[in-house]
């Protein structure tokens, strides 16, 4: 009989490499490209790195000032925060040959987007990956944006709907090469409507308003409160009341002013290069669809519209509103359609429950109504959608579950 002692040992060496193989990722904090690399290594080189914990945007052409990054990195956190899922963004120079699915799907699997949760649980997969590829810095002159969804969220972020943000919201700011308005625009328009989806967004007794307000407030929240906030239980309370609203007060007006300096500054003529200027408010009306009238006369998107003296006209720059009850109609495309839900059996801690939600637009008079089923209440349902990263010290939530569902448009 051979040594028991060298047997022991080799049966340990092939757990161990087994299990370096199975779960190297996870458990030694393993580079996740190498899985992608053994398995399409062409494709794994558009895939950058997984962004820092303090990050959920790799820029890998530097195209985002720093204050711009943390911008969008604090918008990212103020969702995830509210149980709104994970979002991710890439910037890539160039995808190559391959389609923006692909490099999209296999960005989102490999940074392990998406909520780690029960069967069950409406924080499950819920994610989204941004993917944006200049056209100035693309070898075919082609810009990308493509929008993938995880499969948590591809009810509420269908491929149209997904098409329709690229189109509508985030390529018109990539045109004009501001592409941190072009994701925040995409990451305004995700978060509208996660949190208007009650059977998702699903914080214990907060509403779907209350739900989407909590974005900015926890946006503004990021703005050093930890270092301001007075320690220890003799502080004044009176006194750390005052510092934290006179901080949430100065974090709001700078981002305010942040959005005012984007929109107001001025343009370049890409013609022939003379400043441009924009028109009024009725001035700019013949160069909007009816539609986009309709969205101006509600209040839930202005248009701006810049004209040179010679004639060149940039698109309608479209700014939604970010707390605005209206969400994009599936139908006429108009930001004008309400939701409301009203519930029809109450989820228990023994059952689930039944709700309806009707979907009605201001603007064609479409009407739908869709019946949810409301997860069964337990006490881990409302921590199961804040676990942490797996390894590698990843800011998303471990899951990297997708169909490869979304949708995208060109420029």
């Amino acid at each position: 009989m051979k040594n028991p002692k060298k047997v022991v040992f080799g049966v340990i060496v092939l757990v161990a490499m087994v299990m370096a193989t199975c779960f190297g990722n996870t458990l030694w904090g393993q580079d996740p490209l190498d899985s992608l690399r053994k398995a399409s290594p062409k494709l794994a080189k558009f895939v950058p790195p997984v962004p820092t914990p303090a990050s959920f945007v790799a820029d890998v052409p530097n195209v985002l000032a720093p204050a711009s990054h943390e911008l969008v990195d604090s918008r990212i956190r103020a969702a995830q925060d509210a149980q709104l899922g994970d979002i991710g963004a890439a910037i890539l120079p160039s995808i190559g040959d391959f389609a923006p699915s692909d490099v999209a799907l296999a960005i989102y699997r490999t940074w392990r987007v998406g909520r780690v949760a029960d069967i069950g649980n409406t924080q499950r997969d819920l994610g989204v990956l941004i993917l944006l590829v200049p056209k100035e810095l693309s070898p075919t002159k082609k810009g990308e944006c493509f929008i993938l969804t995880g499969r948590g969220i591809e009810g509420i972020i269908t491929d149209a709907t997904a098409a329709s943000i690229c189109r509508n919201g985030i390529v018109p700011h990539m045109k004009e090469r501001d592409y941190a308005s072009a994701l925040m625009a995409g990451i305004d328009s995700i978060t509208t409507r996660v949190a208007a989806d009650l059977g998702v967004a699903g914080l214990p007794g907060t509403g779907a308003a209350e739900t989407a307000m909590a974005i900015p407030l926890t946006l503004t929240g990021e703005a050093g409160i930890d270092a301001n906030f007075p320690q220890g239980p003799s502080s004044n309370p009176w006194l750390v009341s005052g510092i934290v609203l006179g901080g949430l007060g100065a974090a709001g007006a700078g981002i305010r002013g942040v959005f005012y300096v984007r929109r107001n500054r001025k343009r370049k003529c890409p013609k022939c290069g003379r400043e441009m200027h924009r028109l009024t408010e009725t001035g700019d009306d013949d160069f909007l669809s009816a539609g986009q009238k309709f969205e101006e006369k509600i209040g839930s998107v202005d248009y701006d519209v810049w004209q040179c003296e010679c004639g060149e006209v940039l698109l309608p720059l479209a700014y939604k509103k970010l707390l605005s009850a209206y969400s994009e109609c599936p139908e006429c495309h108009v930001r004008a359609q309400k939701t409301s839900r009203r519930t029809i059996r109450a989820a228990t801690t023994s059952s689930t429950g039944v709700a309806e939600k009707t979907f009605y637009c201001e603007s064609c008079k479409r009407t739908k109504k869709q019946r949810i089923v409301l997860s069964q209440i337990s006490s881990s349902s409302s921590s199961g959608g804040g676990s942490s990263s797996s390894g590698g010290g990843s800011s998303f939530g471990g899951s990297g579950s997708s169909s490869g569902g979304g949708g995208g448009s060109s420029y």
